[in-house]
């Protein structure tokens, strides 16, 4: 009986992606113990000799340790497949992002006896390409399907989401004609709750009249709330989950020279978990959410002009004909009512 090939698959080269840190392998036994890593593994971790016998899912952030044993459960069920998972490092930079390829390794029986996994760190090229795919993707939306502010803002969010997936919550606030801002999407928290909340201009939430992203400390955010009325600080810290926030990046959405909207992404966990990619990304899309809401003004003041007298405000005789043919009875109509 010939041996069986016990050479792992070969690990395609991602093009759009950079491999600072090279191909990395690493072998664990069939319970997740290191067996063996390469010098690229232990440069990606920063360690000077790999920590044999222990679990590798210490490696693995704990956001991520569902996927990779999901994947695992799979793999040995079907050990002739491979799989790919991405999933990031506990520590270190908060983006640490990798995408492995998991295959088992088998005995002469065809047996899993071990994992393999081959991998590169996913860097800015990759980060970029996200961006550029969710910007695309609320822009086609956008001009598709006509989505009034509040639904460009929920669109948005889930961009900001995507672009900056550190980020573990979100919520998104809209300048109403009022004069006040209004959450109108949250990721995370409850929005019907955050919708009895509303800040005016003077009162960002993020504290200062600041036109680019920028990230909040805790620090920060407490001292705002310290500043509004108890019925909104209770909601603020409750359902806000304000007390918990331990990084805030807000983005200003600027048209016209007026910020009209701020996204909001939350960590709970480190206050460095933004970094300046982050901020950059979120800047950009932004701008195209102030596209977006520009647009969406225009239409209605065309909307407006075409049925209002432009020096009175009054409603003109088109939009008097226009309702008069909603309310009359078709000609046909008329006629059988003379005969």
């Amino acid at each position: 009986m010939a041996e069986p090939d016990r050479r792992p698959a070969a690990c395609p080269t991602p093009d759009p992606l950079d491999l600072s840190q090279g191909i990395m392998v690493v072998r664990t036994d069939l319970e997740g113990r290191f067996v063996y890593a390469n010098r690229a593994y232990l440069g990606y971790m920063g360690l000077q000799t790999l920590p044999v016998g222990t679990s590798a899912l210490q490696h693995v952030a704990p956001k991520d340790r569902p996927a990779v044993l999901g994947t695992i459960k799979k793999l040995l069920e079907h050990p002739g497949q491979t799989h790919w998972v991405e999933f990031s490092k506990p520590f270190n930079k908060p983006w640490n992002l990798g995408r492995w390829e998991f295959m088992a390794l088998v005995d002469e029986q065809g047996e899993p006896v071990g994992i393999q996994y081959m991998g590169y760190e996913v860097g800015d090229s990759y980060r970029q390409a996200r961006f550029q795919e969710a910007s695309l993707e609320l822009l086609a939306s956008g001009l598709k399907e006509m989505l009034s502010p509040e639904q460009v803002l929920e669109r948005a969010l889930e961009a900001a989401l995507k672009v900056a997936p550190v980020a573990q919550a979100g919520s998104a606030t809209l300048l109403h004609p009022e004069g006040h801002f209004r959450f109108v999407a949250a990721h995370g928290y409850d929005l019907a709750a955050l919708q009895k909340v509303h800040m005016y201009p003077q009162e960002p939430l993020a504290l200062s009249q600041h036109i680019r992203a920028k990230v909040f400390t805790q620090a920060d955010i407490a001292r705002f709330n310290s500043r509004l009325d108890p019925e909104r600080r209770a909601v603020m810290e409750g359902p806000g989950h304000a007390r918990a926030i331990q990084a805030m990046l807000a983005t200003p959405v600027v048209v016209k020279g007026t910020a009209r909207a701020y996204l909001y992404l939350d960590h709970f966990d480190r206050p460095d978990a933004f970094d300046e990619v982050d901020l950059r990304h979120l800047e950009g899309l932004a701008h195209h959410v102030a596209w977006l809401l520009y647009g969406s003004e225009l239409r209605s003041e065309v909307h407006f002009s075409r049925y209002h007298d432009p020096q009175t405000g009054l409603t003109n005789l088109q939009s008097l004909m226009e309702t008069l043919s909603k309310r009359l009875p078709a000609p046909r109509a008329l006629v059988a009512l003379h005969c």
